[in-house]
Parts: structure tokens; sequence; C-alpha cells
């Protein structure tokens, strides 16, 4: 049966971590798609562009007739095996397509012949993706929030998840997958800009769901982080919104960037590659970010900060210390990043300031004002 969904069921429904069968080709899922959604396609991507091409020159009846031929025998088991042993152990299972229109309705005709009863989304992932986009710009620009500012290296995103336990938060460079510098990249995969919407979306139900704390803290970002890009009402809330500002020593915030970036990248291709020569990889993973803001930075303080890592890369080699890569960090640290975030931190509604410690302290009795 096709389940005619009101817009309130749709919170609960995704907060529940409903399993959810996305049928559409996979270039569309791959686009983006809906929470807990498995790509199980009733037409692959040669399949779809073979009924669209036919759709537009033969018309519906013609197509419909094509899709029926192309997903008949062998082909359809293997697909109905795929949903069928999917339902079994998912019971709870709904299905989608875009529009929640004929590959839905194939679908779930399909699975009635061989007894297996399924519910469809009516309106498909177009309607359910509206519905997230709304409740992002109305909730984004609503949310109480406090945001952590601070300069590059001041583990700002690490101070935060540390309060899970106990305030609400959102780690929107977890979210992203990058850690917002030109050096951001964490090597996991990142998500399309749908998929980061639809995520901070997510967070933002689920703390209409469930509160630990009167406000919710997140780390100071740029409107673009990584890939992705925040919504203009949950950025413009967080510009306007109470900053507390970090102040670590530059040492340290060095020491703390050596560890995140350089080091963890080593482990990282140390465990994953197979070259006899990992230095060369390692070299071009920072250089390449450093020749990106080449023009911003300047060209005789990138020549520097190039060479400081060449030197970095070849005393690590020659003697497996990290320590060298701290010149061209400071340089990057002091001559770039912190004007820039001095620029920034000018802008803000500062609440209040100080170490770790000091924030720690404050956000304990800290509340948003009326």
């Amino acid at each position: 049966m096709s389940a005619n969904l009101s817009l309130k069921s749709f919170a609960p429904l995704l907060l529940s971590k409903t399993p959810l069968i996305d049928l559409r080709a996979p270039v569309e899922f791959s686009q983006g798609a809906l929470p807990n959604a498995t790509n199980l396609p009733i037409l692959n991507n040669q399949e779809r562009a073979q009924v669209g091409t036919c759709y537009q020159h033969q018309g519906q009846a013609a197509a419909i007739t094509l899709g029926e031929k192309l997903v008949s025998g062998g082909v359809l088991q293997e697909r109905l095996d795929g949903w069928c042993q999917f339902i079994k152990s998912n019971p709870n299972t709904l299905l989608y397509c875009f529009r929640g229109g004929l590959r839905s309705l194939k679908s779930q005709e399909f699975l009635a012949a061989v007894n297996v009863e399924t519910t469809i989304i009516e309106g498909g992932y177009k309607r359910v993706r509206n519905y997230l986009l709304e409740q992002l710009e109305s909730l984004g620009g609503q949310e109480r929030l406090l945001v952590l500012a601070g300069e590059t290296g001041s583990d700002k995103t690490g101070i935060i998840n540390s309060l899970i336990d106990s305030l609400d938060i959102i780690d929107l460079e977890g979210l992203a997958a990058h850690r917002g510098s030109a050096f951001g990249a964490t090597g996991e995969e990142r998500p399309t800009q749908i998929n980061f919407e639809h995520a901070l979306t997510m967070e933002l139900l689920q703390l209409q769901a469930e509160r630990k704390s009167t406000f919710t803290l997140i780390e100071d970002e740029s409107q673009r982080i990584g890939n992705c890009s925040l919504n203009s009402s949950f950025y413009q809330n967080k510009q306007n919104s109470p900053t507390f500002r970090l102040t670590i020593p530059l040492e340290e915030r060095v020491y703390y960037t050596r560890t995140l970036y350089v080091e963890s990248w080593w482990n990282r291709l140390v465990q994953e590659s197979g070259e006899d020569d990992i230095y060369q990889r390692f070299l071009q993973h920072f250089q390449a970010p450093l020749d990106r803001i080449k023009k911003r930075l300047g060209g005789a303080k990138h020549q520097e900060a190039v060479k400081l890592l060449q030197v970095a890369v070849e005393q690590q080699r020659a003697g497996g210390s990290f320590l060298a890569h701290d010149g061209w960090i400071n340089l990057l640290l002091a001559d770039y990043y912190d004007p820039l975030y001095r620029k920034t931190i000018e802008q803000k509604r500062v609440v209040g300031q100080g170490d770790r410690q000091e924030f720690l302290s404050f956000v304990k009795s800290w509340h948003p004002k009326d």
C-alpha cells in the first residue's frame, strides 16, 4: 500500500531510523538520499537512461513496456532477491523512488506477487527532501546557539565533543567530514551537499525531540566547510549568536596541529599505502593546499613555507621525528590563519574568553538570554 504520511510524521519516522529502500538508480542515489536509506534500484543507470530516452521519443506507454522488458526474468529475480533479503532483515522497511510513482508501484507489485507486503512513501524522495529543507530553514534559524571560536589549532572540535554527554552539541566538521581549513581533509568519504543538509537537519530534529541543555554548542565555522555549505538561516544564526573566544598559546596550537594533522596523516598513510616510498605522497598531501593558498599567503611566505615543509619531510625521513614540521606550521598559523581569525572575531558577540579550563567552567553555568 501507499503511505500518505503527514508532514508531522516524517520526523519520528526518520528519527526512529526506519529502514528505507531507495529504488532510484545509483546515479541518483549518489547525489543524495534520505537518512537510513539503502540503494536497491529497480533500474540501474544504463536501464534508467534507456527508459528515459524511450519516454522522450515514444511516450510513457512505450517507456513502461521497455522498463518491464528490461526488468524481467533473471534480472527481476535478482532484484526481488535483494529486496526480499533486506525486508526480511528489516521488517518495517518503506519503499521510495523520486516522486513515489511508477518505480515504487512496480516494485511493490513485484513484491506482492511473492507475498511480500510493502509500504510506499507517497511523494517519494522529493516530498521528504522538501520537508527536510523546510525544517533546516526554520530550525536552523531558531536554534539557540553558543559558538566556540578560537585560532586554528585550538582543538575546538575536541573540546566540543568532550561535552557530548552533558550538553547539546552539533559537530559541523564531523558532519562535513572536513576540519574546516585548507588542510582539513580527513581522508574519509565526504558527504554530498544534499546528504550534509539532511544530516544537519536530523541533528536539529533530534534536538527538538530531546534536550540536554538550554542551548546548542557549535564551533565557529565558515559558511563553507570542505565541499559542504551551511544554509543561510543557520549560518546567519551562528553569526549573530553569543560567542566564547578560546585563547590558546601559539606553541600549544602548533603542537596540536602537528599531532592532529601531520602525525595522524602519516599513520594513516603507513597503514593504507602499499608503495615503497610514501614520503612523496606525504609531502604532496600538505604542499597541495599550500599551493592553493599561495596568492593569499603571498609569494615569499609561500616559498618559505614550502621549503620548511620539504626540509621537515627530509628530516623525518632521516630520523623519524616529526618535530621539524613545527616550522612551517608555525609560519602558517602566525602569518596566515591568525590574521584571518582576528578579522572575523571582531564581528562576533563575545560573551566570554579564556583557555580550555576557563571555557569548561564558563559553559557549566552559562544560559542564553531571552
